[in-house]
């Protein structure tokens, strides 16, 4: 079957594995984690371009335990538009759309719409920029994070005003909460306060504690997937450096190693990187940077940006090894693609699935020539089941999949 997702693409997401059932490399030393491509290269170069249906399915690579299907209600104050981050509580789906709308969307846990929470404006209680999303579990609030006229908007679960902060002590592009502690990032652009470093940790009150990571590449870590808790403790990420720090100590947990297929040095200032991606559109089979980085007890997780594909790496801690496979469908039980990356978590990882997508499955055929009603017959018959009526303009539907230990 010519799966929609899994033909000629040019940009798609591949799962970097490290499981001895796949053909995995040990190619790794204490805290640099050592990403080899040139096999899944071989494999999927074709004289048409990148054949991603000749790499392994991550289906049959075993780390997924299991999925839940989380379909979002649509309504008019509950369209989303584009996904740029979710945050699954025990009890709530936080959705922020932070480019187009710069709002965010609360559903509880079976997709019911809650409220929408857009402050846009130049008054006491609004952001004239949303920059981020963050979850605060010690009073089970979702905070708003405005940049400009840098302040906190606090809601709880329910989308109700809880406080606003408007003293921050700089413009961060990305925030989050640990232990009585906030971790802010600059992207370096606040030289006087913060000392041209991007890393801010913050005690309860906002005031500043320490700052770390002097970055010299001001303005380009302007990611909002910057921290991640693991066993206790938070980690903050660099994905232009393409580094994980301990805000504790300042020490380099992890670093990650791409070999020849790593930028060029001589576009690590991103001043060059952009002059070169204006006039050449794209690095030549390089990967530029990492994000969405995660760790669990036996993975390290990251999403990473080669010129003709985005792809997901697992890393495994025991082993030291890795692979490259194919995140292109699940078969079971939907036969539903895998998704657009989202959040990658201690546990999980978290994708958004198109209505789209959903509906064209349901109708048993596409206009790739393909026949799903007889490739997966009980697919589809179990997904007619369950969501009878698809519209392809209703909200994506959330995928949460668990890792297998």
């Amino acid at each position: 079957m010519k799966h929609p997702t899994a033909s000629l693409l040019s940009a798609t997401t591949l799962l970097l594995v490290a499981l001895s059932s796949c053909n995995s490399k040990t190619d790794s030393s204490d805290n640099i984690i050592k990403i080899n491509l040139d096999s899944t290269i071989e494999a999927i170069n074709t004289e048409e371009g990148y054949d991603l249906s000749k790499a392994e399915n991550i289906e049959n690579c075993g780390i997924i335990d299991g999925v839940e299907y989380v379909r979002l209600e649509t309504s008019d104050d509950a369209l989303i538009g584009d996904v740029d981050k979710i945050i699954v509580t025990e009890d709530r789906i936080f959705v922020a759309n932070l480019r187009e709308f710069e709002c965010c969307h609360i559903f509880d846990r079976k997709g019911k719409f809650i409220k929408k929470l857009a402050r846009k404006g130049r008054a006491g209680n609004e952001y004239t920029y949303l920059a981020d999303i963050f979850y605060n579990p010690d009073n089970h609030t979702i905070n708003l994070l405005g940049r400009f006229k840098a302040k906190i908007l606090s809601f709880d679960k329910d989308g109700n005003e809880v406080a606003v902060y408007n003293e921050l002590p700089a413009e961060f592009t990305s925030m989050e909460y640990h232990k009585g502690k906030y971790y802010g990032t600059t992207g370096g652009l606040m030289p006087e306060k913060c000392d041209s470093c991007d890393l801010v940790v913050m005690n309860s009150q906002f005031e500043i504690e320490k700052c770390l990571v002097k970055n010299a590449y001001a303005g380009k870590h302007l990611s909002n997937d910057s921290f991640y808790l693991y066993d206790g403790e938070i980690f903050y990420t660099n994905n232009w450096l393409m580094q994980v720090i301990n805000p504790k100590s300042g020490e380099t947990r992890w670093e990650f190693d791409f070999g020849s297929y790593r930028r060029p040095k001589e576009l690590d200032n991103p001043r060059d990187y952009f002059k070169y991606i204006d006039k050449n559109s794209r690095l030549n089979n390089k990967v530029a940077n990492v994000s969405k980085i995660n760790e669990s007890k036996d993975y390290v997780v990251c999403e990473f940006n080669h010129s003709f594909f985005y792809a997901l790496g697992i890393y495994d801690k025991q082993t030291k090894s890795s692979n490259v496979v194919i995140s292109s469908y699940m078969e079971q039980p939907y036969a539903l693609p895998f998704g657009d990356i989202c959040t990658v978590g201690e546990s999980h990882i978290i994708t958004t699935i198109s209505a789209s997508s959903v509906a064209r499955l349901q109708r048993g055929k596409d206009d790739y020539g393909n026949d799903f009603t007889k490739e997966f017959p009980k697919q589809i018959e179990r997904l007619r089941a369950d969501f009878p009526t698809i519209s392809e303009e209703d909200n994506p539907f959330i995928a949460i999949y668990t890792l297998k230990e």
